[in-house]
């Protein structure tokens, strides 16, 4: 019976072997947050899940998948330019998704609209009454937005688009 148990849990995770080769030698840094193994040096749930689903393509599959995803921001001019530099880099796509469940994101989205919504009002005050310039909470002179060509269009422009960046904190998963 136990046999048969352990032959059914192997057809239930099919890229279990896999994933423990792909990660033989993986290994978590200490005082690090790892998106990917847990505080219980197991690997979280959500991985599992995407390596079971992974591992089910063959190594050609992968390969034509990546080779896909690097054309097209490649045909789609995708670039990027570093601080101080005159030319643009094809953006650096890595293949592997960061992958947070579902807890976690919820924690995320509510931070970030959060977040959004104080950056409109920001903006809406330094392109419209300027209260925080004049009232002098942190903002620069009104002048020095004014007076850049970024700025202009900006505010000539209705169209924007905010982008966040996140990380996960040492006091992982998430603050």
């Amino acid at each position: 019976m136990a046999g048969q148990a352990g032959s059914q849990e192997n057809k239930a995770r099919p890229g279990q072997r896999r994933m423990a080769q792909w990660t033989r030698d993986y290994a978590r840094l200490p005082g690090i947050p790892d998106e990917y193994i847990g505080e219980n040096g197991a690997p979280r749930a959500v991985w599992a899940r995407f390596f079971d689903a992974f591992a089910a393509l063959s190594p050609a599959d992968i390969e034509r998948r990546f080779a896909s995803a690097d054309r097209h921001l490649r045909e789609a001019g995708v670039t990027y330019r570093a601080p101080g530099e005159t030319a643009d880099r094809l953006w650096p796509l890595s293949h592997l998704p960061l992958i947070i469940d579902e807890n976690d994101w919820q924690q995320l989205t509510t931070g970030i609209a959060q977040r959004a919504q104080l950056l409109e009002m920001v903006l809406r005050d330094l392109y419209g009454e300027g209260r925080l310039v004049a009232e002098g909470r942190g903002c620069p002179p009104r002048r020095l937005p004014a007076a850049t060509n970024i700025y202009a269009r900006f505010a000539a422009s209705s169209r924007r688009a905010d982008a966040f960046s996140i990380s996960m904190p040492p006091t992982s998963p998430w603050p």
